[in-house]
């Protein structure tokens, strides 16, 4: 990243076709996120039908550089997954 750019970027919700490019973030995010059965494309699909207004991705020039999944268990909220993309942390 141009350090001083402004990148526009926008916050929306996950789409199945996101799945490719969250994988890969989650990858990458190091110590705190494991990638385990409950993230494989169908189980992540059963997330989205179910939550998909806690399961948020940010993107810019169509490039899906953020992602984030919530969880609300009746009483409490829950981060998981939350990965940026190294390009565009700070």
């Amino acid at each position: 990243m141009i350090q001083g750019a402004t990148l526009a970027w926008s916050i929306r919700p996950f789409r199945m076709e996101d799945y490719s490019a969250a994988l890969r973030l989650w990858q990458q995010a190091g110590p705190g996120v494991e990638i385990r059965p409950s993230d494989s494309y169908s189980e992540i699909a059963k997330k989205c039908r179910r939550d998909a207004d806690l399961f948020l991705v940010a993107e810019t020039d169509g490039q899906v550089v953020g992602v984030i999944m919530g969880a609300w268990d009746g009483r409490r909220g829950w981060l998981h997954h939350l990965a940026v993309d190294p390009a565009f942390q700070g």
